[in-house]
């Protein structure tokens, strides 16, 4: 029997989705945004990446870049916030206003909808839903 695995629970009091694979475990924060917030070596107890603190939940939803690792989806800056996917161009919002652009993305400040997860001998899965960008 293998130890991968993938499943809910929480961290700091947020709900989390902790994916197990060997001597290694991460913790996601859907409800937050896509970031992988813990990401450790269970055996040595080494975490690899600077997780928050139980008092410091409050700052790390207001600026979430400070801990973990942030999913900048889609990366890079976008002029006038146009971005081409598949034929089709789409229209993110300008966040970075002093140059007009759309910069990495918005899966790491948006709440995901976990809808599935999932194992096999060789990796865990997570499947959520996001919400659509507008065509223009």
């Amino acid at each position: 029997m293998t130890n991968n695995k993938a499943f809910t629970g929480e961290f700091h009091g947020e709900l989390a989705v902790w994916l197990k694979y060997g001597k290694y475990e991460a913790a996601l924060l859907p409800e937050i945004g896509g970031n992988l917030i813990a990401f450790r070596d269970l055996e040595s107890g080494y975490r690899f990446l600077r997780e928050p603190e139980e008092g410091e939940m409050e700052a790390f939803k207001s600026n979430p870049g400070v801990h973990g690792i942030p999913v900048l989806y889609p990366p890079n800056r976008y002029e006038d916030g146009k971005f081409p996917w598949r034929g089709e161009m789409y229209q993110l919002p300008i966040n970075e206003p002093a140059t007009g652009n759309h910069l990495h993305g918005y899966l790491h400040t948006s709440a995901w909808e976990v809808v599935d997860l999932g194992r096999t001998p060789r990796r865990v899965t997570l499947l959520s839903k996001q919400q659509s960008m507008s065509i223009i």
